[in-house]
């Protein structure tokens, strides 16, 4: 995906510039680099967090992919609200659940407001 969407500077895109053009709030883009060998079990617990936001941000980067390709029957801001709940409920004491619930909580108001003027 990266490589079909130029950067500023005429290479390819980071991930972290997909996520960002496609909308994904920067506290949860500026989250995604910085690891470190965990010596601890907070470090331990960091680590999960950082590897499992890491997975959920390129599931959403794939749904634009997938969206951007013209993939049938897909809808990419509902498929994003069903990706994050779905991993806020397996997970709902991430150290990024507030920004996770809030970003969800916009696409739906998005989505519910596109329904207000269909109607």
């Amino acid at each position: 995906m990266a490589t079909a969407i130029p950067s500023a500077a005429g290479g390819v895109s980071h991930l972290s510039q997909v996520l960002l053009r496609m909308g994904v709030p920067f506290d949860l883009v500026a989250a995604k680099p910085g690891v470190r060998r965990p010596v601890s079990a907070g470090a331990w617990q960091n680590l999960r967090d950082h590897v499992e936001l890491d997975c959920l941000l390129l599931s959403i980067a794939k749904l634009g992919w997938l969206v951007a390709q013209g993939k049938d029957c897909l809808r990419l801001e509902p498929a994003i609200v069903g990706l994050i709940e779905g991993f806020l409920r397996r997970r709902p004491d991430h150290s990024l659940s507030n920004e996770l619930r809030t970003y969800s909580n916009r696409l739906q108001q998005e989505l519910a407001s596109g329904f207000d003027i269909a109607a």
